[in-house]
């Protein structure tokens, strides 16, 4: 929606258009200019994190956003990848206070159109969030994403500020949708990303070994 923000709350208002409120909502929320005066120190840190993943800034100019990256320039949002503008999205939000103490955020799937790489980067900037009073939902199908925030639950010296972390495991059984939750990966009873992390090792084992 960063990318559509300049047009879409005019359509939306004015046209019958197949898009859910939450998008709408959204798109307003981006069109807030920037608070006035300096970032808190959280506020700083948070955004810090979040645009040493993109290596950037986010500029707004007559309601359309931009990418400044280091030494190249600013790209057009609908110019850069998925990925790229969800993180736009959330640092915008930050930047302009929508996304502050008290706030939730939902994020479905944060490692689509991401480098696996960077998934280590971004637990560790959603940590930052959460420590400045934001609690955040994360769904994901994505072993690194799990188990990045896993390591930070489950290693004090990576949890410094004794941030809560609540891992919740959904599948069906008898027909019906059931879950399971945990502070850590390793004690959740149904993992079905685990569980086919293992299976493809114990096929290529078979293979090794000619079972």
């Amino acid at each position: 929606m960063i990318s559509a923000t300049e047009h879409f709350q005019s359509l939306y208002e004015h046209y019958d258009i197949d898009f859910e409120e939450m998008y709408y909502d959204l798109t307003k929320l981006l069109d807030r200019p920037l608070k006035r005066g300096a970032n808190t120190a959280e506020q700083n840190k948070v955004l810090a994190s979040f645009e040493k993943i993109m290596d950037g800034s986010i500029v707004q100019k007559d309601k359309k956003f931009y990418l400044r990256m280091k030494g190249a320039g600013e790209f057009e949002m609908g110019l850069v990848s998925e990925g790229y503008r969800k993180l736009a999205t959330i640092i915008y939000l930050i930047s302009s206070g929508s996304l502050d103490k008290h706030a939730i955020l939902f994020w479905d799937e944060p490692e689509t159109n991401m480098n696996p790489k960077m998934m280590k980067y971004l637990a560790e900037a959603v940590v930052e969030l959460a420590k400045m009073g934001v609690q955040v939902f994360i769904t994901t199908h994505d072993y690194f994403v799990q188990q990045s925030f896993n390591l930070i639950s489950t290693y004090p010296k990576l949890n410094k500020d004794n941030l809560e972390f609540n891992f919740v495991s959904l599948y069906q059984e008898d027909g019906k949708i059931q879950y399971t939750s945990a502070d850590c990966v390793s004690d959740l009873e149904h993992n079905s990303i685990m569980e086919e992390f293992d299976a493809l090792y114990m096929k290529e084992q078979d293979i090794i070994y000619d079972n």
